[in-house]
């Protein structure tokens, strides 16, 4: 047995002597871009390389990769004639998508005796983020909606139009995607309103009076839809569904926002006077917390630096709660005296806007404070834009835009249709 593992070992030992004695190896340098160069967005990256070998070589094989070896475009290959070359190619660092980092040229040569790789690494700055353009959403009811784009400067400009009912949108500006649900009969559908077109839809299974979809909401990456059923679904950009939570069942969600770890979520009971804020563990779908307090929620907010924010309308009051994941409790923060909250803007931790039948007032969690704002007669819809201060407005077909630091001259839009809904389009 002894003599048959030597014997064993000195075969093996040849063979792997027989592999390195196969010739020296292609050899790779890389000219352009040099280690450390710096590009951003829009750039062309420009990679030269020299490859030369004492034999022919088999290929040459050019990736760019980010993060985590993502590839970025796609991978290049060529074919030599002989046994050298000069690599002259290049990539467009045209995807929006891409965030800032650190990028990897990496050229490969490949030939009978192996393979050969040369490496440079690229400093890569992502598009800025800037505020580009307001979305808004007006209709008439089961005549139709449409979706007008109010840029920087200039008349607003109608993109699309969708018929059917509705129940709400949001948008992704990452993916450049305008979701918009049905509510008894009308569909679930993504559009992209850079070219106007439908990407995708579900419909509704319409069962008059009840609702089919109840809520949708979009962290930017992906949408979520709340089904009856009491249940939520989550899609990509694409359409593949990617998400499903656990169902409950005789009630409705209202409110959904990505929260930390979680999808967190209001439930509303069909027959009970409190609801339930679950928290749902991302991406399985079960549930982590589920805790009941008094009232109906107008909104939620996952951004505010102390926890979870509900503000909601109780039976007697409105007030602005708080909840701790740690302790599965919610605390009133203060209570909201200005009427019956209708919609809340609060895309950053420091300002939340509100809207009532009297007006619109500014909360600063930091400090707990409420200030009346804007004393607009039965103002809906409101958007907050940090970047540019600007505050959107909407009551009836009327859309007023205020600088935060100069109340008193709004710009004043008006549209043919009620405004439904605004939303915020970034860069990315």
């Amino acid at each position: 047995m002894l003599r048959l593992w030597f014997l064993t070992a000195v075969v093996l030992s040849a063979s792997c002597s027989r592999e390195e004695e196969k010739g020296p190896l292609p050899e790779v340098t890389i000219t352009r871009p040099f280690s450390g160069f710096a590009a951003g967005y829009g750039d062309t990256l420009w990679v030269e390389a020299q490859i030369s070998h004492t034999e022919k070589l088999d290929y040459v094989r050019v990736s760019l990769t980010g993060a985590n070896a993502i590839p970025v475009g796609a991978v290049q290959m060529f074919y030599p004639e002989g046994n050298s070359y000069s690599l002259q190619t290049f990539f467009v660092l045209d995807d929006r998508l891409l965030e800032s980092g650190q990028l990897e040229v990496n050229v490969r040569a490949g030939s009978a005796n192996g393979i050969t790789n040369d490496w440079s690494t690229v400093g890569y700055t992502s598009i800025p983020v800037e505020f580009t353009s307001l979305l808004v959403v007006t209709g008439s009811g089961n005549a139709g909606y449409t979706v007008n784009s109010l840029p920087g400067e200039g008349n607003p400009q109608p993109l699309f139009s969708f018929s059917g009912d509705y129940s709400g949108s949001a948008v992704s500006s990452r993916f450049r995607r305008f979701y918009k649900a049905g509510d008894v009969s009308g569909s679930f559908e993504a559009w992209n309103p850079d070219i106007r077109e439908l990407s995708w839809s579900f419909p509704a299974v319409s069962t008059p009076p009840l609702p089919y979809f109840t809520a949708v909401y979009c962290d930017n990456t992906q949408v979520f839809a709340a089904i009856r059923g009491a249940f939520i679904q989550g899609y990509s950009a694409s359409g593949t569904l990617n998400f499903s939570s656990a169902g409950f069942g005789n009630g409705y969600f209202t409110s959904i926002v990505h929260y930390k770890q979680w999808i967190a979520a209001v439930f509303e009971p069909f027959n009970h006077c409190k609801s339930q804020l679950v928290l749902f563990n991302y991406p399985a779908g079960s549930i982590f917390r589920q805790t009941e307090f008094t009232g109906k929620a107008a909104a939620l907010s996952g951004v505010s630096d102390g926890g979870l924010l509900v503000f909601v309308n109780g039976p007697e009051d409105s007030s602005i709660l708080q909840y701790s994941e740690t302790q599965n409790s919610i605390v009133r923060l203060r209570t909201f005296p200005y009427g019956t909250i209708r919609r809340v803007s609060m895309p950053e931790a420091t300002n939340a806007f509100i809207t009532t039948e009297s007006g619109v007032y500014w909360y600063r969690p930091e400090s707990g404070s409420i200030t009346g704002l804007i004393p607009e007669q039965a103002p809906h819809e409101v958007a907050w834009e940090p970047l540019t201060q600007q505050l959107f407005v909407a009551y009836g077909k009327h859309l007023r835009t205020f600088l935060l630091n100069d109340l008193s001259h709004p710009e004043l839009v008006s549209f043919s249709d009620t405004i439904r809904d605004l939303h915020l389009m970034y860069t990315r």
